[in-house]
């Protein structure tokens, strides 16, 4: 197997639950995600990033077990959607990667709260 790897989210700071931008899996299989979550405010900020999928690019659903739990603490975080992968709860699924997918962070917390993180995809064929 190899991989490629490929920046999914650049680091910004955000206030608000949002979709990223909708990438093509061209031939691989399977991602690992890993979610640097380097900053933040407000009060018990929180971030949890989870993998959609869509056949249109249009009509987005959630990817089963595609999704972290909420990141309050600064570092990094990795989320492994592939067959064949041990199933881990909030940490790997084992569903294949569509061919057109994309990630959904909420921002959780009180009193304004914003996330610094980033998002790096490493494709595994």
């Amino acid at each position: 197997m190899s991989n490629y790897n490929q920046v999914v989210q650049a680091s910004s700071a955000k206030g608000t639950s949002a979709a990223g931008t909708t990438h093509i899996n061209r031939d691989c299989k399977g991602v690992v995600l890993s979610i640097n979550k380097t900053a933040n405010s407000g009060t018990s900020p929180t971030v949890t990033i989870k993998v959609q999928g869509s056949a249109n690019g249009t009509d987005w659903y959630d990817i089963t077990g595609a999704t972290t739990a909420a990141i309050s603490a600064n570092g990094v975080t990795t989320l492994t959607v592939c067959p064949g992968v041990p199933v881990t709860a909030n940490v790997s699924t084992s569903q294949p990667l569509p061919r057109l997918w994309r990630i959904y962070w909420t921002i959780g917390g009180s009193d304004t709260p914003t996330v610094t993180f980033s998002v790096d995809a490493a494709m595994i064929q």
